[in-house]
C-alpha cells in the first residue's frame, strides 16, 4: 500500500512540474491566469487511463487508493486554517456584510440546483454537490461523499467525480470570468485603486521568479543542526491532525454510547480539524505559542496540500461519469455561477458601496473556487491594495466557514438522505436566504452600516 501511495504522489508531483513548465511557456495559459495545479490536473487526465490509456499501453497508472486522498489533504489545510487570524473590531461591521453575502450565495447555489436535479430525476444529494464545489473548491465535495458513503446513500467514487468536475468548472469560471469582469470594471471606472490588468510583469504572468528577485518563504524557528525548520512545522501540522482524529474518535464514541449524540456517528474529519484549528489559533494569539510557530511556514504546508489536492482530484476524473451527468452539470453550472456573480457583485454594490467592485470580484472568485482565487483577482483589480476588501473578506472567512458552510457540509448531507429531511433543508435554506436578504437590505442599505 505505502509504495502505491508514494507512486501516486510522485506522479502528481511530476504533473505539477509539467503544469508549472506549461504556464511559464504557453501564452494563452498566462493570459487566462490558469493555476499550475489545474493545468497539471488536465495533463493528468490526458496521460491517464481515461485518454492515453484507452489506446496506448504506456500511461499513468493510478493506484486503488487514488480516490481517497482528498479528505486527508483537505484536513491538513483545515488544521492550519485559523492560525494567524486576528479579528479587528473596526472591520467587523463590513465583515458581517461579507458573511451575509457569503451565506446568501450558499443558499442560492443550493436552491438554484434543485429544479434541475428534480427535472433530470437525480438523487436529491446532487443539488448539494455544486454548492460544495463552487464554494469550497476541490476536496470539499469529499466531505459530503464521505458522509453519504457511510450512510450507503450514493457511490462515493461517482459522487466525488461529479463534485470534482463542478469544482473544476467553478475554478476556471472564477479565474477567467473574474479577469473579464475586471476588464469591464476598468472601462466603466468602477475601480477605486489602479489595476494592473494587462500590465502584469513577466514573473506574474509566467509564475516563475528570476534568481535575483527570489525571497525566503519562511522564518526559521529551529536551527537546522537540531531540526530542520520546515520539518518542525510539518510535525506541528501532523500533531494537529492527530488531535483532530482523536477528537473525531471521541465524537464517534459519544455517538455509539450516548443516544443524544447519535447524529455524530457520520461526522467527517473536517469538523474536528476546524475545531482544532480554532483552538490552536486562539492559543497561538494569546500565548507564546505564537512565537514558537512561524505563520508563513504553516500556511505553506497547508497550501502545498491544496496544490496536490487540486491536481490529483482533476487527474483521476472519470470521464464516463462526466459524460453521463454532462447535461445537468452544465445547466446547473451556468445558472449557479451566473447567480453567484449577481449575488456577489450586486449585493456588494448595494450594501458595501465603498470599494464595492473590489469586494464583489474577490467574493465571486472565492465562492466559485477557493479564497486564494478571490485574493488573486483582488490583487489584479487593486494592485496596490488600497481598499479594505482583503481585510474584510479574510476577517469574514472563519465565520462563514464555521457557520453557514459547516452547516451545509456537516448537517445537510445527513438531512438529505430522507425525503422529509430534504424538504426541511430546502425550507431552512430558503428561509435563511430570504431572511438575510431582508435583513441586509434594512441594516446595510438603509442604515448604511456596510459602508462604514
Amino acid at each position: 500500500m505505502f509504495e502505491s501511495v508514494i507512486k501516486d504522489f510522485a506522479w502528481v508531483g511530476l504533473l505539477l512540474l509539467i503544469g508549472t513548465y506549461l504556464r511559464a511557456h504557453v501564452k494563452i495559459l498566462q493570459k487566462l491566469y490558469i493555476p499550475n495545479a489545474v493545468i497539471a490536473g488536465f495533463v493528468g487526465i490526458l496521460l491517464g487511463p481515461e485518454v492515453l490509456g484507452r489506446f496506448c499501453p504506456v500511461y499513468i497508472h493510478w493506484s486503488e487508493y487514488s480516490g481517497q486522498y482528498a479528505t486527508p489533504l483537505l484536513a491538513i489545510l483545515f488544521c492550519v486554517q485559523f492560525f494567524g487570524i486576528r479579528f479587528n473590531g473596526k472591520v467587523i461591521k463590513r465583515a458581517s456584510a461579507v458573511w451575509a453575502i457569503a451565506t446568501i450565495t450558499l443558499g442560492v447555489q443550493f436552491l438554484s440546483a434543485i429544479p434541475i436535479t428534480k427535472a433530470f430525476g437525480l438523487l436529491d444529494g446532487f443539488a448539494l454537490l455544486p454548492q460544495s464545489a463552487f464554494y469550497g473548491g476541490h476536496g470539499i465535495p469529499a466531505v459530503l461523499t464521505g458522509i453519504w458513503e457511510n450512510l450507503g446513500y450514493w457511490d462515493s467514487t461517482e459522487a466525488l467525480t461529479v463534485g470534482t468536475t463542478f469544482a473544476t468548472i467553478g475554478l476556471l469560471y472564477g479565474v477567467i470570468g473574474g479577469i473579464v469582469l475586471i476588464n469591464i470594471a476598468v472601462r466603466k471606472n468602477w475601480l477605486t485603486g489602479g489595476s494592473n490588468i494587462g500590465k502584469l510583469s513577466e514573473e506574474e504572468a509566467t509564475g516563475y521568479i528570476q534568481l535575483e528577485n527570489r525571497q525566503k518563504i519562511m522564518t526559521t524557528v529551529t536551527r537546522s543542526q537540531t531540526m530542520n525548520p520546515m520539518a518542525f512545522h510539518v510535525a506541528i501540522v501532523f500533531a494537529l491532525m492527530l488531535a483532530a482524529y482523536t477528537l473525531l474518535n471521541g465524537f464517534k464514541w459519544l455517538a455509539a454510547n450516548v443516544p443524544l449524540f447519535s447524529s455524530l456517528a457520520n461526522l467527517n474529519i473536517m469538523v474536528p480539524a476546524l475545531i482544532v484549528s480554532l483552538v490552536f489559533g486562539a492559543l497561538a494569539s494569546k500565548t507564546r505559542l505564537g512565537e514558537v510557530c512561524d505563520e508563513d511556514s504553516l500556511k505553506h504546508v497547508g497550501s502545498t496540500s491544496l496544490e496536490f489536492l487540486i491536481a490529483s482530484s482533476i487527474a483521476i476524473t472519470d470521464l464516463d461519469v462526466v459524460i453521463t451527468y454532462g447535461a445537468p452539470m452544465l445547466l446547473i453550472s451556468v445558472i449557479g455561477l451566473l447567480l453567484t456573480t449577481l449575488c456577489t457583485l450586486g449585493l456588494s454594490k448595494l450594501w458595501l458601496r465603498s470599494n464595492w467592485f473590489e469586494h464583489g470580484v474577490c467574493m465571486m472568485g472565492a465562492y466559485t473556487g477557493v479564497l486564494a482565487t478571490g485574493l488573486m483577482l483582488l490583487r489584479i483589480a487593486d494592485t496596490d491594495m488600497k481598499t479594505d476588501a482583503s481585510i474584510d473578506i479574510i476577517t469574514a472567512s472563519p465565520f462563514w466557514t464555521i457557520t453557514s458552510q459547516n452547516f451545509y457540509l456537516a448537517i445537510a448531507p445527513m438531512m438529505i438522505v430522507t425525503a422529509g429531511g430534504f424538504t426541511n433543508l430546502c425550507s431552512i435554506s430558503a428561509a435563511l436566504t430570504i431572511g438575510l436578504l431582508i435583513f441586509g437590505t434594512i441594516f446595510y442599505r438603509v442604515m448604511g452600516q456596510g459602508s462604514n
